[in-house]
């Protein structure tokens, strides 16, 4: 049995989804990446209540720094992809 992974957490940024398909009688996979879409004013950084858990650098990449995280899970909240 396959299963798609549970939704983006405060734990597991990244995670890997897929779907099957039936195309000319073969079962295909169609298989995606869901995780941090480095947004230009980032949800999750404006929730978080722990300071440098969660960072945004000059050229726009948002960045987790676990070792400041307090494990609250705010940012998935704020996140507007979640």
């Amino acid at each position: 049995v396959y299963d798609n992974p549970t939704d983006l957490t405060a734990k597991s940024w990244t995670v890997m989804r897929f779907s099957e398909v039936e195309e000319n009688g073969k079962l295909e996979w169609l298989i995606r990446k869901d995780g941090c879409m480095h947004c230009a004013d980032p949800g999750c950084l404006i929730a978080c209540p722990a300071e440098g858990a969660i960072i945004q650098y000059a050229i726009g990449i948002v960045d987790f720094q676990s070792e400041h995280c307090i494990g609250c899970g705010s940012c998935i909240a704020g996140c507007p992809f979640k």
